[in-house]
């Protein structure tokens, strides 16, 4: 009776065991990986005076987005980033991830350092 226990109780454990690998494969895949890209601005007066970065996280298989968001962003006064929006999108198994952003200076930056008042630009990761 006590052999019959520990038999059943074995069988349960692998079955278990089993269980969880196979819920947990469908959730992690070997082709995870996350990736960040910088873009710099620079003025007149300093260097490495400006940049924003995108981060995201994907499958390099299957070309599916987690997740998209900027991680870091440096400037300084009177200069400022915004956020516009982040994206994902899947063509096939290729996946890109995208971040738009708009970098501002003021008048009196424009006029003495740098040489832009406003200016739109994308960041695109490829999975």
């Amino acid at each position: 009776m006590k052999k019959r226990r520990n038999i059943l109780a074995f069988a349960l454990a692998l079955l278990l065991i089993g269980a969880t690998i196979f819920t947990n494969s469908k959730k992690v895949s070997a082709y995870g990986w996350t990736q960040r890209d910088t873009d710099w601005w620079y003025c007149r007066s300093h260097s490495n005076c400006s940049y924003i970065t995108l981060e995201a996280s994907g499958d390099t298989g299957t070309g599916k987005i987690y997740d998209v968001e900027f991680v870091q962003k440096k400037t300084h006064w009177p200069n400022a980033f915004s956020e516009d929006r982040v994206w994902s999108y899947t063509v096939g198994k290729n996946g890109y991830a995208k971040g738009k952003y708009t970098v501002y200076s003021s008048i009196i930056t424009t006029w003495v350092s740098l040489s832009f008042s406003s200016q739109t630009d994308t960041i695109t990761l490829v999975f």
